[in-house]
């Protein structure tokens, strides 16, 4: 089993999982399942999330894993479920759930499109594709970084610079800002993006270095302090 593997599905049932899972491994594309409860990311300290199973699959895999998902969800799809939710969405919304089909479950996915063709108004795979490109062109440009956890990484670095015992309170600031420099997402077309944008990588850049700094400083009060004693 391949080790760089990314993120591809998120599942809440066991038999979501296994039906993911058989499409992939009839594709011969190699995966793996396990929860996300294991996952730690400290840019979203106090973020609520549900514990889910989680699919990853080789970076190179992913347009081939969504597309063999999507294919069998469609060969295996009959008709809309009556109480679905999606039969009181617009147009333009059902069309969005095409665009980002990667954001939802392939039984979704079909149900948005059999809507649509039901409506006569079902856009064509160029322009879905179209549509799509410019969206993932949009994300792959990152996000903006917190501006409160910036802010406490500049004040914890700060802090850091006193010495508050054997703990290096510099370390925490030096972990967010290298969070906000190096942090990846790969796209279901395999490409693999930092998740911040230009911007915020270059801020989290400055608060890394300023951490290590302080973090120099620290060890160096410990050094004196610890001479001092003995003399």
């Amino acid at each position: 089993m391949p080790t760089n593997l990314v993120p591809f599905r998120s599942c809440r049932s066991a038999e979501e999982v296994e039906a993911v899972t058989e499409v992939l491994q009839e594709a011969g594309i190699p995966c793996r399942a396990g929860s996300t409860a294991t996952n730690f990311d400290l840019t979203q300290i106090g973020a609520e999330r549900d514990a889910q199973v989680q699919i990853s699959v080789r970076p190179e895999d992913m347009a081939a894993a969504t597309k063999a998902v999507a294919d069998a969800e469609v060969s295996a799809f009959e008709k809309p479920d009556d109480d679905h939710y999606f039969h009181d969405y617009e147009d333009y919304e059902l069309g969005q759930v095409l665009v980002t089909d990667f954001e939802w479950s392939a039984h979704d996915v079909a149900t948005a499109r059999a809507i649509l063709k039901d409506r006569g108004i079902l856009p064509t795979e160029e322009a879905i594709k179209r549509s799509r490109d410019e969206y993932l062109a949009t994300i792959r440009q990152g996000t903006q970084s917190s501006r409160i956890l910036l802010g406490f990484g500049f004040i914890a670095a700060t802090f850091g610079i006193f010495n508050w015992g054997i703990f290096p309170i510099g370390l925490i600031s030096a972990a967010i800002g290298w969070s906000f420099m190096t942090m990846t997402k790969t796209d279901p077309l395999g490409v693999t993006y930092h998740i911040y944008d230009e911007r915020s990588r270059k801020e989290g850049r400055v608060l890394y270095r300023y951490s290590l700094t302080v973090l120099a400083i620290w060890g160096l009060s410990i050094l004196w302090a610890t001479s001092v004693s003995e003399t």
